[in-house]
């Protein structure tokens, strides 16, 4: 049996689901094949702009929901899959923009 941490998840961005201060992503969940030997614990999520991280946190589905957003700003996503053995390397980062609110 393989004991290592999971494979990278493939993060995606639900535009149906943005709006100027909300954002949500959503990826598919690892299969056995993909688990490293053990069943998923938590997903790592992360969000940043200009360098700065704005949310970090452990989710058990494979979907985040980030509010309190700043329209017109571009935000970098990133996803990391955990089990017992460790936490897995986090995807590449994912850029989207918040739409601006008319003035």
């Amino acid at each position: 049996m393989i004991e290592n941490p999971p494979v990278t998840p493939v993060p995606a961005f639900l535009p149906a689901y943005s709006s100027n201060t909300v954002a949500v992503f959503s990826w598919p969940a690892l299969v056995d094949t993909d688990t490293g030997g053990s069943p998923i614990t938590t997903y790592k999520v992360r969000l940043t702009t200009g360098g700065t991280t704005v949310s970090e946190s452990d989710v058990t589905s494979p979907t985040v929901t980030f509010s309190s957003l700043t329209g017109g700003t571009t935000y970098l996503f990133v996803v990391a899959a955990a089990n017992k053995y460790g936490t897995g390397v986090y995807s590449s980062s994912l850029a989207i923009v918040t739409s601006e609110v008319p003035e």
